[in-house]
């Protein structure tokens, strides 16, 4: 049973929604312009800012296919953060 202090769930999802928007909304316009005064071209800057959106495109289904594949939720969780691992100690900034 609701109480009747608890405010609805839309009020609710709408206040979560405004949280995480705010946030990237305040820092979402900044990379492009550090990363030009870290004199990259426009170009460069456009190939940087999609490539996280293109790996997802090509990645997303292939872990999903994988995922389902595997039988055993213990062995998706290991083979999850392995990867997670492994791409976090590849990348430049690590």
């Amino acid at each position: 049973m609701k109480s009747a202090t608890s405010p609805p769930r839309a009020w609710r999802l709408g206040f979560l929604y405004a949280a995480v928007f705010l946030v990237g909304g305040c820092y979402q316009p900044y990379p492009p312009v550090w990363l030009h005064w870290r004199e990259l071209t426009p170009d460069q800057i456009a190939v940087l800012l999609a490539k996280p959106l293109f790996s997802r495109i090509v990645f997303t289904p292939a872990i999903s296919f994988a995922a389902d594949r595997a039988g055993n939720r213990a062995t998706r969780s290991v083979i999850a953060s392995a990867a997670s691992i492994g791409a976090r100690r590849a990348s430049p900034t690590a």
